[in-house]
């Protein structure tokens, strides 16, 4: 009678094939580690810089001021502006009714901010990932500060918003006239 010859691994086989694979992975996991921060961050700055071409387009398009700032899922469905909170934990875009006095080149004076006016949300971006930071540009601060649109596009101030991801910096600067740009290491991280 014919013996058929065992198909299979040994032992070792098994045994030399698991402790490639733990190498590999243990070589791999790193990079795997960097990739996400950096794609996280390049998430965030997408939704920030989404958010920022919305507002202005709306400013110039109707007509009217509108208002990038922080605000919580509480805030959206009140349609308010938070003061004490960063963008990190939720941010919206609300076009804000021009009062019957303006300031110069149709800016909403800073006695009339959107956080005390009826305004109308455009939309609500949710929080970002508990790993994702939105700083200034020297990392010591979290953002809170809105960022208002005239009539014309012109935004009512410069502005970094510095994203952080564990040492991933990537920002959004905006300048004076409201328009946004991305740069890469752009600001500082907190260790």
């Amino acid at each position: 009678m014919y013996d058929a010859p065992n198909k299979g691994f040994t032992l070792i086989e098994l045994l030399i094939g698991l402790a490639i694979s733990v190498i590999l992975a243990s070589v791999a996991l790193p990079s795997f580690a960097d990739l996400r921060a950096r794609m996280l961050a390049r998430s965030a700055t997408s939704e920030l810089v989404s958010a920022v071409q919305l507002a202005r387009n709306v400013a110039v398009i109707q007509r009217v001021s509108v208002t990038l700032c922080p605000m919580t899922e509480t805030d959206s469905r009140d349609q308010v502006c938070s003061v004490d909170t960063p963008y990190k934990k939720g941010f919206g875009v609300v076009v804000v009714p021009f009062p019957s006095h303006q300031g110069p080149n149709d800016q909403v004076p800073r006695d009339q901010d959107p956080t005390t006016q009826q305004a109308r949300l455009l939309r609500w971006y949710p929080p970002f990932d508990n790993n994702v930071l939105v700083l200034n540009r020297v990392g010591t601060a979290p953002v809170m500060d809105p960022i208002q649109w005239n009539r014309s596009g012109e935004g009512n101030r410069n502005m970094s918003l510095s994203v952080c991801v564990n040492e991933v910096n990537r920002a959004v600067v905006i300048n004076r006239l409201g328009r946004p740009r991305l740069v890469d290491d752009w600001g500082a991280c907190p260790p």
